[in-house]
């Protein structure tokens, strides 16, 4: 079971902690905020919740010294906006970006040739 948190294995994968394993890693990221957080020009994070805010923002944190020890939280993509639909003049209802314009109007990709004569 994730609860929201993932971390990346050695293979670039990344799989969701063990709620009772969260706590142990968010402890490593404190552990050493002090050394790291300079590196990478912010302020430390002192606190559990300065974590948890922090990966809300869908930023990675580093746990320790190896290439792939990052733990992020697992947010779910926005989906993608529906397409504007519009009526040709040939009658049909298509996608914006699919409207083509012909001599007699405008029309929809299949309906194209038909219309151009």
């Amino acid at each position: 079971m994730s609860n929201g948190i993932l971390r990346q294995c050695s293979d670039g994968m990344w799989v969701g902690i063990p709620a009772d394993k969260i706590d142990s890693y968010i402890n490593d990221v404190l552990a050493r905020e002090s050394w790291y957080a300079p590196r990478v020009h912010r302020d430390p994070m002192t606190t559990t919740a300065g974590v948890m805010d922090f990966l809300s923002t869908g930023a990675t944190i580093r746990y320790d010294t190896e290439w792939y020890a990052n733990i992020k939280m697992d947010i779910p993509p926005t989906p993608a906006p529906a397409p504007e639909m519009v009526k040709c003049a040939c009658g049909h209802t298509v996608p914006k970006r699919s409207v083509m314009m012909a001599s007699m109007g405008s029309s929809c990709p299949e309906c194209y040739d038909e219309m151009e004569m």
